[in-house]
């Protein structure tokens, strides 16, 4: 990008970045030094984590006083840089200070520090503008490395007018986006009602308390019948599995005890507790060798694969062809369900997916499980499970203590389900999904409102920045217009839905 060509309105200059202020490095310090508390003599850090649009204060790190150089403590009006960052996504976003913070700023970081004759809210504007974000995505381009320099940002052209313009430009782009984060803001509750109504919808599933007039109507087997079922079935269709040349049969788990089951939330009359592994195949993954991997051949399921809810082809590896015989006992067929067992649960959300349809079989890979239907059971009813708040809280209680959580593929196997007879685990699926279909369309519609907040945000930078913002009354109607569109048919159709 060439800085400079574009015209300016009469009175407004290009000037360097450099010339505006002065730009500080971060403090240096060794894990040593660093605490995750705040001891006495110790100053709060700010990251690159903790950077972006605004500052926050989340997850701070602290060191020793006598680190931090005086001119390294954060004043109001200083504008805040990731300079490098393990995500690529991170570097070169700036927050500005609203006060004095009494804390600085770590080495992967940067300080901008505007002279006091200039309005410091419309230099750190122009950090958040097109302009800014291109010239960023332009210095990143063909590089691996993750890193900003001071210089970067220094030797930037910007587009500069009079003072007493600086701050009427400000006062305009606020009261704008006044309007623009309090529609934000609606919608980003109306997403967190999404996700809460998305929870209660599996309660109730799992509770039985979706299906209670269905029982009434079809007066379905106990579960205690399928198990029989299941255990027939089990003895007479399923061969051992081979591990090394060696057979070996699935593993039963007993029943649950009466003291486990009072532990057990209460389920409606003819359901009852079985382990997973009574229900269906659990598998987990076999440890290929990095030299067994080629550039085509069968697919090899990684914990890359396993999405929220949705089977991702992604950093995708191969087997030779003659491995799915050598290793049938981890095949993967259309419509298996596979778990991540090295950090399940991220975000709050399991990472669990069935593998697609229309696919040719794949092999299972190590830190992965695959529960697959050997008997009589409806793998999206477990599919739906494993998404709820009640195994979520279950499997974090297996975790182990590493700096990945990991789920041991026992544990998983034998962790109780909510069991009811086949019938009514489809009725199960379908009453769910008829709700959460709801819920992806307002989810959707919500995402795009978002988009539309921010293209207006930045269409209100690029117009300020070129001399262009028009009376802020009138531009403020307009694009508040443009965005209660989006929310006028989510807000409240959301709330009703939840409500019903």
């Amino acid at each position: 990008m060439k800085d400079g060509t574009k015209k300016l309105p009469v009175g407004w200059i290009y000037a360097k970045v450099e010339e505006l202020g002065e730009f500080l490095r971060g403090v240096s310090y060794s894990k040593d030094d660093a605490s995750n508390s705040a001891n006495k003599g110790y100053k709060p850090i700010l990251r690159a984590n903790n950077i972006n649009g605004d500052l926050n204060f989340n997850d701070l790190v602290y060191v020793r006083e006598e680190l931090i150089k005086q001119e390294q403590f954060i004043r109001a009006g200083d504008i805040i840089f990731a300079m490098s960052s393990g995500s690529k996504h991170l570097v070169g976003k700036s927050a500005q200070a609203k006060a004095d913070f009494d804390g600085g700023f770590g080495a992967f970081c940067g300080a901008y520090r505007p002279h006091d004759n200039f309005n410091k809210t419309y230099l750190s504007f122009f950090f958040q503008s097109p302009t800014y974000k291109v010239f960023i995505r332009e210095i990143a381009k063909g590089t691996n490395i993750n890193n900003l320099k001071r210089e970067h940002i220094l030797k930037l052209n910007f587009p500069l007018p009079p003072l007493a313009e600086q701050h009427h430009i400000v006062a305009k782009i606020e009261e704008l986006f006044s309007d623009l984060d309090a529609g934000i803001a609606s919608l980003k509750q109306a997403q967190a009602q999404l996700k809460t109504y998305r929870q209660a919808v599996l309660k109730y599933a799992f509770e039985g308390k979706l299906t209670a007039a269905w029982r009434e109507q079809n007066k379905p087997e106990p579960a205690e019948k399928l198990l029989a079922q299941i255990k027939v079935g089990a003895t007479r269709r399923v061969a051992p599995t081979k591990r090394h040349g060696k057979s070996k049969k699935p593993k039963e788990f007993p029943p649950l005890t009466e003291a486990e089951l009072a532990e057990l939330p209460e389920l409606p009359e003819g359901w009852c507790w079985v382990p997973i592994a009574n229900l269906a195949e659990v598998l987990s993954g076999y440890a290929f060798k990095s030299s067994d991997f080629i550039e085509k051949g069968i697919p090899a399921i990684k914990i890359s694969n396993v999405g929220y809810g949705e089977f991702l082809w992604k950093d995708q590896g191969f087997l030779p062809e003659e491995f799915l015989l050598k290793y049938e006992e981890f095949s993967v067929n259309p419509n298996d369900l596979l778990i991540a067992l090295t950090r399940p649960i991220t975000n709050n959300t399991t990472k669990v997916c069935l593998f697609p349809e229309g696919q040719k079989p794949a092999l299972l890979n190590q830190r992965v499980a695959a529960i697959k239907n050997r008997y009589a059971i409806e793998l999206h009813y477990v599919f739906y499970f494993f998404q709820s708040t009640y195994f979520k809280n279950c499997i974090r209680s297996e975790f182990t203590e590493t700096l990945q959580p990991n789920l041991s593929p026992n544990d998983l196997k034998r962790l109780p389900i909510p069991t009811c007879s086949v019938k009514e685990q489809h009725q199960i699926v379908q009453e769910i999904e008829s709700r959460l279909s709801v819920c992806d369309k307002l989810e959707e519609s919500i995402k795009e409102s978002l988009q539309k907040a921010e293209a207006l945000r930045q269409s209100i930078l690029k117009k300020a920045f070129e001399g262009k913002l028009g009376p802020v009354k009138k531009q403020s109607i307009q694009f508040w217009m443009c965005l209660i569109s989006g929310l006028d048919c989510v807000i409240p159709f959301s709330v009703k839905f939840m409500r019903q």
